[in-house]
């Protein structure tokens, strides 16, 4: 029968208790009731995919495969093999070789140091990311859609979003919560206004703060994107709003891309770039401002914000 409810809370108490993250998983129910999770990973030609017996768990047989889309991902590896002849520094080929780790095994740490090496690459001319990136399309808010991104920085616009990083950190504190709900120290990120080349992804955002990897947001930061020409061409048509009174039409098609690109800008910046996930040790720390008291929750070891609020989370966080 077809995978339930069921079967899904089961596999994510699993895959918690095994320490496992489900980014670049599937899950697949086999004819006798068992479970295959499935990690996305290249498996060279005629061989099988690698497979794990985790044995039976909340009365299911449970199994780890890795070598889902194997054949897809063969031409991903390769290409980013080639890519290494090409890259402008150091850092670029070790984000280029833990990318090729990640897609040759299906290790999701292998993605992790890839991020953490391209949050480091600061202000490259050709801005690229390839992965499974986000979990918006994921009724449980785990599992993450592949995307790869290849875009030129745009100087000119890159400025204005300096200016805003540069702020930040007086902007931070303004905002209504205690400072115990933010990372114990600000890491400059890296906010660029890009042009995309392309965007191999069933919808394309106008910004973008990532990664989404919270342990890696903690220990290096993370990166602001701009996607003007994605935000340009929303706002090309010279037709008049049906809903806005005539007297305010030159208005709003004069300011509109401004003050959107404001609002993305904060967004992501104050928005994605803000706050931290608090677990037991700090939680009890910390004083919730609505009541005055220590607080009384916090994440456990293993959760995140997607797996904890699941279908909420990614509607919630935007």
């Amino acid at each position: 029968g077809p995978v339930t409810e069921e079967d899904v809370a089961a596999v994510q108490k699993f895959m918690q208790k095994e320490g496992m993250e489900a980014w670049n998983s599937r899950l697949r129910k086999n004819e006798d009731g068992s479970l295959d999770i499935l990690f996305a990973a290249h498996i060279p030609r005629n061989k099988p995919p690698r497979k794990e017996d985790k044995g039976e768990f909340e009365g299911r047989k449970i199994s780890v495969v890795y070598g889902d889309y194997g054949e897809l991902l063969g031409p991903v590896v390769h290409h980013l093999q080639e890519a290494l002849k090409f890259v402008a520094n150091d850092t670029q080929a070790e984000m280029l070789k833990a990318y090729i780790e990640h897609f040759q095994t299906g290790e999701l740490e292998a993605h992790k140091e890839s991020q953490r090496k391209w949050v480091k690459d600061m202000g490259p001319a050709v801005e690229t990311n390839i992965g499974f990136i986000e979990n918006y399309r994921d009724g449980f808010g785990e599992r993450a859609e592949f995307e790869g991104l290849v875009s030129a920085v745009n100087r000119e616009q890159s400025k204005k979003f300096d200016e805003l990083v540069g702020r930040a950190e007086t902007l931070l504190p303004k905002l209504p919560w205690p400072k115990e709900f933010e990372k114990p120290s600000f890491t400059r990120p890296d906010f660029t206004a890009l042009d995309v080349i392309t965007f191999a992804n069933s919808g394309v955002p106008v910004g973008i703060n990532i990664p989404n990897y919270d342990e890696v947001r903690k220990e290096v930061g993370f990166k602001n994107v701009h996607l003007h020409n994605v935000l340009a061409s929303r706002f090309v048509s010279k037709d008049d709003i049906p809903f806005i009174r005539a007297e305010d039409q030159e208005m709003m098609k004069t300011k509109r891309t401004a003050s959107f690109e404001v609002q993305v800008g904060l967004h992501e910046l104050l928005g994605h770039g803000s706050g931290q996930l608090l677990y037991e040790e700090e939680a009890k720390k910390v004083t919730n401002p609505l009541t005055g008291k220590p607080c009384e929750s916090w994440y456990n070891q293993g959760q995140t914000w997607s797996s904890v609020f699941q279908g909420l989370a990614s509607s919630w966080e935007e």
